[in-house]
C-alpha cells in the first residue's frame, strides 16, 4: 500500500504512470486507494488468516522553514497532505479538516466520499509499516527548501533525526500501534573496483545513524518491532530505471553478477551482534 507514490508521482507531478498533473483527480485517487486498502483488510480478515495486517506508508516529518507563524501554519497543512491524509483516515476514521477545507467543499474528493467509506478505510489493522527517507522544510508560502545534504536522489535530504521524529510522532498521535520500518536507505553512484569490491562507506554512515535514531525512539517507548533496508539489491527504480543504486548488493547488470558491497558486510555484522 503506497498510495502517496501513486497520487503524487502519477497524478500530481506526472513522473510516473498515468502521467497526469491534476490535483483534483489526485486526491480522489487517494481516497479510492484508501478505500481499496480498507476493502483489502476486510477481505483478508474474511479468509480467517491469523497473519497480521497493516499498511505501508511513506511518511515525512514536516518542519517550518523559519520561525514565522505563517511557516508554522503552512507546515501544518503540508503535513496534512503528506501524512495525516493517510494516517488519520486509516487510524482515526476521518480526513484532516484542514486539508478538506483547503481542497474545497466542491473538490472531487469531497464529492467522492460516500456514507460508509471512512468506516471501511479505518477497518482495524494490526501494525503500521513506516517508510522514511527525507524530511520537508516548509516556507510561509507553502513551498519547501533544502536544509541538509542530499543523496544522489536530489529530493532526499539526509536527516537521521527525522527517523526519530516520525516514529515518536506516530506513537504520540495514534497510540501504541506496533510499527515496522519497511524502507530506509539511499542511492549512491557505486562502482565495482578492480579488486572486485564496492566501497559504499556513505551508505554505512547513513544506515548507522538512522538505526541509532530508531533505537533512540524504541528507548523512548516507540513499539518498533523491526527494520528493513531499501534495498537488498540494486534494482530498476521507478522512472529512474537503473541510474540509481540503492542496494546492499551490487548488481553488474550486463552479467547479472552479484557482489556484496561494504555495507552488506557491515550489516551482516550488525545482525550477528544484534546491535551497532
Amino acid at each position: 500500500n503506497e498510495p502517496k507514490t501513486v497520487v503524487q508521482n502519477g497524478y500530481l507531478y506526472g513522473h510516473h504512470a498515468p502521467g497526469f498533473q491534476d490535483p483534483q483527480a489526485a486526491y480522489l485517487v487517494a481516497h479510492h486507494l484508501q478505500l481499496a486498502h480498507g476493502l483489502a483488510v476486510r477481505a483478508l480478515r474474511a479468509t480467517g488468516s491469523a497473519a497480521r495486517i497493516g499498511p505501508a506508508l511513506n511518511l515525512h516529518p514536516c518542519y517550518p522553514a523559519d520561525d514565522s507563524a505563517e511557516a508554522a501554519r503552512a507546515s501544518q497543512l503540508y503535513d496534512g497532505y503528506e501524512n495525516r491524509l493517510y494516517l488519520d483516515s486509516i487510524l482515526k476514521g476521518s480526513y484532516p479538516a484542514d486539508v478538506l477545507a483547503d481542497l474545497g467543499a466542491d473538490s472531487r474528493i469531497a464529492r467522492g466520499i460516500v456514507d460508509g467509506d471512512l468506516e471501511i478505510i479505518s477497518s482495524p489493522v494490526d501494525l503500521l509499516a513506516v517508510q522514511y527517507y527525507t524530511p520537508y522544510y516548509v516556507t510561509p508560502t507553502g513551498g519547501t527548501v533544502t536544509r541538509w545534504p542530499t543523496s544522489q536522489a536530489d529530493w532526499q535530504q539526509i536527516y537521521p533525526n527525522g527517523m526519530y521524529d516520525i516514529l515518536t510522532r506516530v506513537t504520540r498521535d495514534y497510540g501504541p500501534l506496533p510499527l515496522t520500518v519497511t524502507e530506509n536507505g539511499l542511492p549512491q553512484a557505486d562502482t565495482l573496483s578492480a579488486d572486485g569490491t564496492v566501497d559504499d562507506t556513505g551508505r554505512i554512515d547513513f544506515l548507522r545513524e538512522h538505526m541509532a535514531a530508531a533505537h533512540r525512539a524504541v528507548s523512548d517507548g516507540v513499539p518498533l518491532e523491526s527494520y528493513h533496508v531499501w534495498s537488498l539489491l540494486d534494482n530498476f527504480e521507478w522512472a529512474e530505471g537503473y541510474d540509481q543504486r540503492w542496494g546492499l548488493v551490487y548488481v553488474d547488470y550486463p552479467t547479472q553478477r552479484r557482489v556484496l558491497k561494504r555495507s552488506a558486510h557491515w550489516y551482516r555484522e550488525v545482525i550477528r551482534a544484534n546491535g551497532l
